[in-house]
């Protein structure tokens, strides 16, 4: 039981919350309530996330002597070749789920998801390392995989501006996840945007791109291109944005860190209420 407790640590359950809120709220953009359709999405995106995540603490074993010393890849808890092995078992499984969503096109945009999450940590090419590369592997996988599965699974053509909007969300708050690791990882010369910015400024960085992307939603649907009700989830998020960006200014860093910190719960918990917001006012206005 404690090495199934540890290897479910490892996957980071909590990101549940980003994976299951984007594919619920582009069912709810396709207006479809019907939870049938979303099991398999849910499925494969969720175990590619998860492979990802445990793969991530296979290849960062090294770093994380240092950094996560209390992590069951480090403390002995778990051999590395049955996280390896759990983490190509995470990535099969949603390799072969995807096939029964829309055959080849859902099976190669799955390849595609799995690749890319084993290059954000694999060497040389390590996309978390790079300026923005957390950014748009985060977008990829958390906001326009998700609903390109979901798009396939009803059999509805995907709406380019909301898929963008969806990427968008992810990549505003992607970068949150370096601020913990952001001392050690500048000794190393790593280059990514917490660094390049500063704590603070990342985060005042984070709270207006965020606010930006919702002005324009606003723009958009005050121009037809979306539903003129969406004008209140743009509000909503602005708000809520701007209060958990003060509510952080005095956040301090936590003594000891296992799987993530809390500013990741945190900004995770914004962008699951930000998409839940617009699909239920999507829905509701119908």
């Amino acid at each position: 039981m404690g090495i199934l407790k540890n290897m479910f640590g490892l996957m980071l359950p909590q990101y549940l919350l980003v994976t299951t809120a984007a594919v619920i709220s582009s069912s709810l953009y396709f207006l479809n309530l019907n939870l049938f359709y979303l099991i398999l999405p849910w499925i494969v995106v969720s175990s590619t996330m998860f492979g990802l995540n445990v793969f991530n603490n296979f290849v960062d074993f090294k770093i994380d002597k240092i950094l996560k010393p209390t992590r069951p890849t480090v403390n002995g808890t778990l051999k590395l070749k049955h996280v390896l092995f759990f983490s190509i078992s995470l990535f099969s499984l949603a390799i072969f789920m995807s096939i029964f969503i829309s055959g080849f096109v859902s099976l190669i945009l799955t390849l595609v998801s799995v690749t890319l999450s084993i290059i954000y940590s694999l060497n040389p090419i390590r996309l978390k390392d790079r300026l923005f590369g957390a950014n748009f592997v985060g977008g990829l996988l958390y906001g326009v995989f998700p609903y390109l599965l979901v798009s396939f699974s009803l059999s509805q053509p995907p709406n380019i501006l909301f898929m963008f909007f969806l990427f968008s969300l992810v990549f505003c708050i992607a970068h949150i996840k370096d601020i913990e690791d952001a001392k050690f990882e500048k000794k190393l010369k790593v280059k990514n945007l917490v660094i390049f910015l500063g704590k603070k400024n990342a985060l005042l960085a984070t709270t207006i791109m965020l606010i930006i992307l919702n002005l324009i939603m606003v723009y958009f649907a005050l121009i037809n291109v979306f539903k003129i009700m969406f004008i209140f989830a743009s509000f909503i998020s602005i708000l809520l944005s701007t209060l958990v960006y003060y509510y952080l200014l005095g956040y301090k860093e936590d003594k000891v860190i296992v799987s993530q910190s809390k500013l990741v719960s945190y900004y995770m918990i914004l962008i699951m209420i930000i998409e839940l917001c617009y699909g239920v006012i999507n829905i509701y206005n119908y």
